[in-house]
């Protein structure tokens, strides 16, 4: 696991949690990479910026679970599917 707050890390790694010391660290051989970022500027620096998406294993999953909204969501995911298309990314939003 990965914080943009490395604190807030402390109490999961005292409880066992494995913290990671870069996202793309995070990422790297994850079968599954959940984003939970309060805005998509964030996701978007995390991923791209950050270098996280060149990162990600063959044949993973990403999920978004930021309060984002679809529209940047679906913008988000086109974009790490055209840079990895091996990456498994969900487009379509489950509407409750």
């Amino acid at each position: 696991m990965w914080d943009r707050d490395a604190s807030a890390t402390g109490p999961l790694a005292d409880a066992g949690a494995v913290v990671a010391a870069s996202a793309r660290d995070a990422v790297r051989d994850a079968g599954v990479v959940i984003t939970m970022l309060p805005t998509a500027a964030a996701v978007e620096s995390v991923i791209f910026d950050g270098r996280v998406a060149e990162a990600f294993a063959e044949g993973s999953v990403w999920a978004q679970m930021g309060t984002i909204g679809v529209e940047a969501t679906k913008r988000i995911g086109d974009r790490l599917a055209a840079q990895r298309p091996g990456v498994i990314v969900r487009r379509r939003p489950r509407v409750w």
